[in-house]
């Protein structure tokens, strides 16, 4: 469900991510961009400059695209992986994304400038989950063999590897 809770996000193997609302039985924006299954959808904490809430999407494709929820429109490709992107997740602030991949890398995206801001190898296996403290200052990474914690404050100024737990 999106933060207003109106509108919910699914996605398929066909290649696609869809938008609903309850109200309809078809979906209100089918967003088509994807070239393989999309894996993860996951909303924005906040509005974006449009007054938008954006969506992000997951691929085996290895691409992130970002949506605005409101005309259906990719905003942003981000392509860094080299294996399907299993897990997505923004900043409790919506100024950055998080890339969790099969090739077990983590990217972390500033979505003002579109650029990795920080990347770091997240432990043996995939990543498949991603999660944000509360307050932004850790993020955890997820793999079938291990919880990996990066300490995202400190990053900006250190090259330590995150914890593995």
């Amino acid at each position: 469900w999106d933060p207003s809770r109106t509108v919910l996000a699914s996605c398929s193997d066909d290649c696609t991510a869809r938008l609903w609302r309850t109200s309809q039985a078809s979906p209100v924006h089918v967003l088509a961009d994807h070239r393989m299954d999309v894996y993860t959808v996951r909303w924005s904490p906040v509005e974006s400059r449009s007054g938008s809430h954006w969506l992000a999407t997951g691929s085996a494709d290895t691409t992130v695209r970002l949506w605005d929820a409101e005309t259906g429109r990719c905003v942003r490709t981000l392509a860094k992986h080299t294996q399907g992107v299993y897990s997505v997740a923004f900043s409790p602030d919506g100024d950055y994304l998080a890339t969790g991949s099969m090739d077990a890398s983590v990217h972390v995206w500033s979505l003002r400038e579109g650029i990795v801001v920080r990347s770091f190898h997240g432990g043996p296996g995939g990543i498949v989950d991603l999660a944000w403290s509360p307050e932004g200052r850790s993020l955890a990474a997820a793999s079938a063999q291990a919880v990996c914690v990066f300490d995202f404050v400190d990053a900006a100024q250190s090259s330590s590897a995150p914890s593995l737990m």
